[in-house]
């Protein structure tokens, strides 16, 4: 609900150029719908940090009867302005502009393109994985590893053999495998088995290395098989965020239904009756 009586009072911070961030924010806050319009028109401007403090408070006052005009500035000569108008959209969720959002895939802009294949993979674009595995062979990496963790994020299992191609670069092996793991490849794509039974290897191997152990946990709990639970327990104990993955990890592979909340300990119980078992020998 919006606090009316503060609005106006807020609303000729917005000429003050000292105080104009920090006016867009209260009055996202507030949620100042009578001002979205007023505040849609700034995102033209070239201060990037009042074009994300805009963004912002759209996406919290959530009036999507400003859509068109944010929309509007798609067409701006700045690709900064162009890149921030699609961000808003998405943070609005704004659906109705999947097609908008597309039309960027191609933008001369590696930023712009970056953040339209971002939209048109929130938005389910009817035939998005098409469009999106298109831009696996964009010139930009950061736009393609943009391509691969949206694949992976919308589940977009079709593509999984475009992206397993991926595994083949060092730069992207690692989105990749978690774009793969995401869409859960080797339940959907079986014709991968082979591929994702050498990555899984590989990667408990590298689980030595502390750095890798809560990404590879988090990969090999989707695409791996129980042969790796033995790599992934001694890494039990280590608590926080890597010991919370290492612990769904083991349970995914072990088949079991522990919830999140104390996987880990979960996993080391279930590892102590089970660490002894004839298959870890094989």
């Amino acid at each position: 609900m919006e606090a009316s009586g503060e609005i106006p009072a807020l609303e000729k911070g917005l000429d003050d150029p000292q105080m104009i961030i920090s006016v867009i924010r209260a009055l996202g806050k507030l949620k100042a719908r009578a001002l979205a319009p007023r505040l849609a028109g700034l995102l033209a401007n070239s201060n990037d940090g009042i074009r994300e403090a805009v963004a912002s408070a759209l996406e919290a006052i959530g009036d999507l009867s400003i859509a068109p005009q944010v929309a509007a500035l798609l067409s701006h000569r700045d690709p900064d302005v162009r890149k921030r108008a699609l961000q808003t959209l998405l943070r609005m969720d704004a659906s109705a502009f999947a097609d908008d959002a597309a039309a960027f895939l191609t933008d001369p802009d590696p930023d712009v393109r970056r953040t339209a294949v971002a939209a048109v993979g929130r938005f389910h674009k009817e035939g998005f994985a098409k469009l999106l595995t298109a831009c696996l062979a964009d010139p930009d990496g950061n736009v393609v590893d943009q391509a691969l963790r949206t694949l992976g994020a919308a589940r977009a299992y079709e593509a999984a053999g475009e992206v397993a191609q991926f595994l083949d670069r060092t730069e992207t092996e690692w989105v990749a495998a978690k774009a793969l793991g995401a869409m859960e490849a080797r339940k959907h794509a079986p014709h991968l088995a082979p591929r994702l039974d050498a990555l899984s290897k590989k990667i408990a191997a590298l689980l030595d290395n502390n750095e890798h152990v809560a990404d590879g946990a988090e990969i090999l709990g989707k695409i791996g098989t129980r042969a790796q639970i033995p790599a992934l327990a001694r890494h039990l104990g280590a608590g926080s965020v890597t010991g919370f993955m290492v612990g769904r990890a083991i349970r995914d592979l072990a088949g079991e239904k522990w919830p999140d909340d104390g996987v880990e300990a979960a996993a080391r119980h279930w590892w102590a009756q089970h660490k002894n078992d004839p298959e870890w020998a094989r």
